[in-house]
């Protein structure tokens, strides 16, 4: 029906509702593709930043990296597991300068090894330098302990190669010229300042020596005259303080040895049980004066003669003993001395001293073998000392490879121990005691002093008068050359230190005379104390040597012994 039209409707909101729903997930997945991509390209900003900072930091700690390698004394390669060349510093060129045109990054070792041996490889065959690559490459392969190079002129390179935790290997080279020129010149100032601490030693013994020989020489002479009771006591009161002054001073030049380590020890064979009795009996007057009781007990199995220094082991018991009494208000004091056999054929004696004295504070055991050490301040201030003694026992004991302990309680006393191993020894004639041989001496020498110091030439002439020789005193070098080629003398006592010609030149100056002046007995008599200066005073012609302050019955020996025997005394 053409005519006819048919009209219909429907509500928009249902017309719409399909498009509505599809513009929703439209909407929505639209939205979710923009929260993607801004996840993403948030991501990705923070990704470059990181990157940006880590290439950053990676830059910085590179150029902090080529900062250190370049501030490095020693030179540094590093190689990668490939053992190619990765890195190398400033150093490390100016080394090996030779490698300028040839080190590059890749390069292997085996290629950089024959260029940096070249100069230490110049005069070899082509088979050693084959040979001296090879072992090379080797060894820096193994990356193992130190490799040394000589690149001429005196350098001389040390090399110390160690792998990285990826396989790669860092050599560290390093001239080693330099530090023994510096350890060389370390050593030559050390020893300068030990000579130059050596002459101070030797010079302050002499200026020391020499007034005290005067005051200890005239001190025995006041004591040798009738005296009033508090006289006498005054006079020896200057005497004990003149020995103890002397006692440091020794003390001082023989820790002054030790530390330079030219003490030396004589190696005789000698009584053991002699040599400790003489210090015990000595020393046994002490104790008596402070009413102690001091005994020595020697084993029966004490060996009859060892070989060693007698008087270094003296002079231990010595200080071992005087430390006893200085220590030990009331008691007693006893050695005890044995000898225990040693698997090499030896023997091991032991000297113990122990005291019931004040004893020793555990926390200060530690540190009384130190030298200028005592127990405690009270204790210096109490009984005095210098707190040399036992450092001296210590080192003389090690010199002898021996040891000493010490053992104490406070309160209840000390008990020092020293153990030396030496050799048995074959007994030799006994010496005449000291009393026979001064009934012995010959008398009425004529004797030439040569003194320069006036205190020290009443002295001599006082002594020798008293021991019943004649004698004329001369200053210098110069008139005690002149004297004995007008006057027949038997003796010359020589000092050493004079103006206008010292002792030494004025003994080569007799010797160079004729005979039978130039065979007069020369004997050094001088406050230097040091036993390069005994050598020296021997090896320039004299006869012997005594120091001062003067010991009487060791002058009187010495004249007993060259006074009457003009031998001429070999001269260097």
């Amino acid at each position: 029906y053409r005519s006819v039209q048919v009209s219909a409707s429907m509500p928009m909101a249902a017309v719409l509702a399909p498009w509505h729903r599809d513009a929703s997930a439209i909407a929505a997945a639209a939205a979710g593709v923009c929260l993607l991509v801004l996840l993403v390209a948030a991501l990705m900003y923070r990704h470059a930043v990181a990157l940006t900072r880590a290439i950053g930091a990676a830059d910085r700690a590179r150029a902090l990296m080529d900062q250190a390698l370049a501030s490095m004394g020693d030179g540094f390669l590093l190689c990668d597991a490939e053992d190619r060349v990765v890195a190398w510093n400033a150093r490390y060129l100016q080394m090996f300068p030779w490698l300028h045109g040839t080190i590059r990054v890749g390069l292997p070792f085996a290629e950089l090894a024959p260029a940096a041996a070249a100069p230490s490889m110049a005069g070899r065959t082509q088979a050693e330098r084959s040979e001296y690559v090879a072992q090379r490459v080797e060894r820096h392969r193994r990356a193992e302990g130190m490799v040394q190079q000589d690149l001429g002129g005196g350098v001389i390179v040390e090399t110390s190669e160690r792998r990285t935790a990826d396989g790669g290997i860092v050599s560290v080279s390093r001239d080693i010229t330099a530090a023994e020129r510096r350890l060389t010149r370390a050593k030559e100032a050390a020893e300068a300042s030990n000579r130059a601490k050596s002459r101070f030693l030797a010079a302050m013994s002499h200026e020391i020596r020499t007034p005290l020989n005067g005051i200890l020489g005239m001190n025995g002479l006041m004591l040798d005259t009738p005296l009033a009771p508090e006289q006498r006591q005054q006079a020896e009161l200057i005497r004990s303080s003149g020995q103890s002054l002397l006692a440091i001073i020794n003390d001082i030049l023989d820790l002054s040895k030790v530390e330079a380590g030219r003490m030396s020890l004589e190696v005789i064979d000698f009584d053991p049980r002699a040599a400790i009795a003489e210090v015990t009996e000595l020393m046994a007057v002490r104790a008596r004066s402070k009413a102690l009781t001091l005994e020595a007990h020697f084993d029966a199995g004490l060996p009859a003669a060892v070989r060693g220094d007698p008087s270094r082991l003296r002079q231990i018991v010595f200080n071992l003993l005087g430390n006893a009494v200085k220590f030990t208000e009331r008691g007693r004091i006893d050695v005890h001395v044995s000898a225990q056999p040693l698997a090499d054929g030896r023997c091991e004696l032991t000297v113990a001293v122990c005291d019931t004295g004040i004893g020793i504070a555990p926390e200060a055991l530690a540190t009384i073998f130190d030298p200028f050490q005592q127990a405690d301040s009270s204790t210096a201030r109490r009984f005095g000392g210098s707190g040399l003694g036992l450092t001296l026992c210590r080192e003389i004991a090690q010199l002898m490879q021996g040891r000493i302990e010490v053992k104490s309680e406070p309160g209840r006393g000390s008990c020092f121990r020293l153990s030396v191993p030496l050799q048995r020894g074959q007994l030799a004639a006994a010496p005449l005691p000291t009393a026979v041989r001064a009934a012995a001496a010959s008398s009425g020498l004529r004797i030439l002093v040569a003194e320069d110091n006036a205190v020290n030439q009443i002295l001599m002439q006082s002594i020798l008068k008293q021991l019943g020789h004649f004698c004329d005193v001369v200053a210098n070098g110069v008139e005690a050359v002149a004297q004995v080629q007008v006057a027949d003398y038997d003796v010359v006592l020589m000092d050493a230190q004079m103006p206008e010609m010292d002792g030494l030149a004025a003994t080569r100056a007799i010797r160079a005379l004729d005979l039978p002046v130039a065979a007069i007995p020369i004997i050094a008599v001088t406050a230097n104390a040091m036993a390069e200066d005994r050598q020296a005073y021997l090896a320039g012609g004299m006869n012997a040597y005594v120091t001062k302050p003067i010991d009487v019955n060791e002058l009187a020996q010495l004249l007993t012994q060259y006074g009457r025997c003009k031998v001429p005394a070999s001269v260097d």
